[in-house]
Formats: C-alpha cells, structure tokens, sequence
C-alpha cells in the first residue's frame, strides 16, 4: 500500500503531467462498488469530462483534483457523449478524491506525438560494476538536497505508483478508471485488489472522507507541546494510536507503522 512519501510523489508528478489540461474521454467500471463509493459512479462521467484539472492536493494518503469549469465550446461538440451518463444537478461542480489503497497504481501514457522513449528498465548490476561505481562517485560532485534549497525533505519512494509509457497495452490490466486528454495523453486507474476508493465531493476538504482524517505529519505536524497533549489524550496502546487515521489523531503513516510489528505498548505513562 502507498505510504505518505509515495502519495506525495504520486500528487507531484500528477502535476507535472495534467495540470490544466482538458479531459475530452472518461471510461470507468460502473459495476464496481468497492471502488467507487457513495453511487458516485453514475456521475463520475458527468462531473469530469470536458473539464480542466487546476491542481492536485493530498491528505494523508487521499489525493482530490481540483477541477476547473467546463469549456462550454468543447461540451458543445462532444455533448453527445455526455448524454450517455446519469448527471446529477450539480455534478459540475464536484471534484475528485482517490486513494490508491492495496495494489492500486495509476498509469499515464504519454501522447502519440511526443516521439520520446519508455524509461529504460533498471539492469541489475555485477559485483565488478558496483566496486566501479562506487570508485567514480567518489570524485563526483553532489547536488544539493531540498533540505539545503529551503524545501522539507521527502524520503525517495522505494516504488512508483505512478508509471510513464509513450506505448502500452491500453487500458491496462485490472483498469477501474480511464481518462484521455486534449492532448492525446490517457491516465488509467488500475485496483487489482480492488481496494482503492473513488469520491465525488463539491468541497474535497470539508467533506469526507478528508475531513474525518487527523492531521497530516508532512504538511501540518503540530507542536511539541500540542503533539505531546494529543499523546496524553489517549487510553490505548501506541501502535493502536497510530494506527488509527481518525481526526483525534494524524493519519497517513498506519501501514508502516503496522510493519514495524511492534508490541502495543501502553500509553498511561506518558
């Protein structure tokens, strides 16, 4: 499952890659409720296409797109697409909230026209090839880390869970949600154990799911003294407090917690 750190990466190159770009495609798996949660599979279509991502926020591990309103010249064209799903009075004006959960990943193809490569694969390397490298990063000057730029330093994700490719199998195994772009481009939400979950929501963070999570450690960690009353609240064990992502407490970090296997120790000496 996608920790903080990955989400994080995950939201960045969203940015990177969709930011005010149009959506002109939406397909989706309406059959599937454990993924798309609340009914909002029915609206999904009318609430996203022909609308332009203005931005990608995060919270924990839930990502929302900001979407902007809808470009009324390219709805007029392809209105007959629209028409083929339910839209609710105010789909328009609702955003989109994923969390990518066990074995979800997104996959974004690049456009048809940008001529570039797939990122090569990595090759594993001999014990010969290590003792070269090591012997010619010595000599190497080092970039400067975000913590020396002013930025706050993020852990490198062990895995990406936002892949590239210019050519792919489309849409990918185990696709629950695809979108094309003005651009030629696609994005594919895969859930091969089909523990993501899809929202539509008019305020992504006043309403839930992001509005019953507790504080997120990356972007709002609250103060010593403020952390250490939380702490003192609390009648049950450490790794039980973590574990739980409800608004008395912080979320995002409960899977890499749950990994550590630690023992539950109790908190009524703190």
């Amino acid at each position: 499952m996608p920790e903080l750190p990955q989400v994080e990466h995950a939201r960045l190159e969203l940015l990177r890659l969709l930011v005010g770009k149009r959506i002109t495609h939406v397909w989706l798996d309406e059959r599937d409720r454990r993924v798309f949660l609340d009914g909002c599979a029915r609206f999904i279509v009318g609430a996203l296409l022909h609308r332009r991502v203005e931005t990608v926020g995060r919270h924990g591990v839930h990502m929302w797109w900001q979407m902007m309103e809808e470009d009324t010249d390219a709805a007029a064209d392809d209105a007959s697409a629209a028409t083929t799903s339910t839209t609710a009075p105010d789909a328009r004006r609702k955003h989109l909230v994923l969390k990518l959960g066990i074995g979800g990943k997104l996959v974004y193809r690049l456009p048809p026209d940008t001529g570039a490569a797939a990122p090569p694969k990595p090759k594993r390397r001999s014990a010969s090839d290590a003792t070269s490298t090591t012997t010619s990063t010595s000599t190497t000057t080092s970039t400067p880390s975000a913590t020396d730029t002013g930025e706050p330093a993020l852990v490198v994700p062990r895995q990406a869970f936002v892949s590239v490719a210019c050519s792919h199998q489309w849409p990918p195994s185990c696709t629950k949600l695809w979108l094309a772009f003005e651009d030629g481009s696609r994005l594919a939400l895969t859930s091969r154990l089909r523990s993501s979950q899809v929202h539509l929501v008019s305020q992504p963070q006043l309403e839930p799911p992001i509005s019953q999570l507790g504080f997120d450690p990356y972007i709002n960690l609250p103060s010593v003294p403020d952390f250490t009353q939380r702490i003192r609240s609390f009648w049950r064990g450490i790794k039980d407090l973590f574990l739980s992502m409800s608004k008395e407490f912080c979320c995002g970090i409960g899977s890499e917690v749950h990994a550590t296997r630690r023992p539950r120790y109790s908190l009524t000496r703190c």
